[in-house]
């Protein structure tokens, strides 16, 4: 029977860490396999192997890290410019609508003002602008009930 010769653990929680983070796999099943390594292969317990071992053990764990923190940020990013950009829209809609009316018929009831501001919907606000070309009165606009 061959002897089998063992490496330090350090060198094959990196290698697990090296292997499971260039997968194809997901970032959820990456995230689940690394704690899994992390629980079992504890960087604390792996002092004893070496400087070098050490350095590269937490290069990688940082790197990973800053990868899960990167991506996440990302995604945040770009899904705030999108809400970002429809809130924009739903604001300059409301506020040019508010401006039409102002300039037809006066002053506004802060009531009508508000519920105006309530609505969440451009295509009611695209309706309602629409119903500003062809009103006589303020009591010609009709708005939607519950502020959609």
């Amino acid at each position: 029977m061959s002897e089998i010769e063992w490496e330090h653990p350090a060198v094959i929680k990196l290698a697990g860490l090296r292997t499971i983070i260039d997968s194809d796999l997901t970032a959820a099943n990456k995230l689940f396999l690394i704690d899994v390594i992390e629980k079992y292969l504890p960087t604390e317990t792996l002092l004893d192997a070496g400087a070098e071992v050490m350095e590269a053990l937490a290069e990688t764990e940082l790197l990973w890290s800053e990868r899960v923190a990167l991506k996440g940020w990302e995604k945040g990013r770009l899904e705030g410019q999108e809400v970002g950009r429809l809130e924009g829209r739903l604001e300059g809609q409301i506020d040019l609508l508010l401006h039409q009316l102002t300039i037809k018929f006066g002053r506004l009831p802060d009531e009508f003002v508000q519920d105006i501001e309530a609505i969440k919907d451009t295509a009611v606000l695209d309706q309602l602008s629409e119903q500003v070309l062809t009103a006589q009165t303020l009591s010609d606009i009709h708005l939607p009930e519950g502020g959609q």
